[in-house]
């Protein structure tokens, strides 16, 4: 893996804010796999949960893997912090040529909800993973995102025990492409249930 970073400056609430996000790089195919992690977390996840997706894409399917880190303030910048991690993969294709990539999305609480708020806007998305999104924070803008998302197809993975799965089945039947997932016991951090975590990515692959 390859660590570098995003630094951009961004308005909030009238005053200038320097942002920094984490990335890391597994370079691979013109497929992009780009993982949005949780708010605060590390572009590893713990007990590197992050990494063993992305090796295994690299290794096993040959994508390009792109980790980004979710900083605290996102909620704050929610549009910029996206569109920013969009131009970096975008530049990323470029010097490497790739001129008809593609990319699947894993976004992870915090990140999974910048995802679901503004996948709709990328054509080059095709598949959507978003996991334990914080629907409190902005059901709507959520319903708008999924509702115009026009990619091959998107899931959206609750646990049954996450604060947020009470308003899932709002999200039902709002786009044919998106399909919502209740995990009996799982809590909102896969407290003691890493493997099932990992084995989510599944949903990416067409195995």
């Amino acid at each position: 893996m390859i660590k570098d970073e995003i630094n951009f400056k961004t308005i909030v609430n009238h005053k200038s804010l320097d942002v920094k996000l984490d990335i890391g790089i597994y370079h691979g195919n013109e497929h992009f796999l780009l993982i949005m992690v949780g708010i605060g977390g590390d572009i590893f996840g713990n007990n590197r949960k992050y990494e063993k997706i992305a090796t295994r894409f690299n290794k096993d399917y040959g994508y390009t893997v792109i980790v980004s880190s979710t900083p605290p303030s996102s909620y704050l910048h929610s549009e910029d912090s996206f569109d920013e991690i969009m131009k970096y993969v975008n530049s990323y294709a470029t010097l490497n040529s790739f001129k008809n990539y593609d990319i699947i999305l894993m976004g992870n609480s915090g990140g999974g909800t910048l995802a679901g708020w503004y996948s709709y806007k990328i054509a080059k998305i095709k598949k959507l993973l978003i996991i334990n999104p914080v629907l409190m924070l902005n059901f709507h803008r959520m319903k708008k995102g999924l509702k115009e998302f026009d990619g091959e197809f998107a899931f959206v993975i609750f646990g049954q025990l996450d604060s947020s799965v009470k308003y899932s089945p709002l999200l039902e039947n709002i786009n044919p492409k998106v399909k919502i997932i209740v995990l009996e016991g799982i809590d909102h951090e896969f407290s003691n249930n890493e493997k099932v975590f990992l084995n989510l990515s599944n949903y990416l692959i067409d195995l």
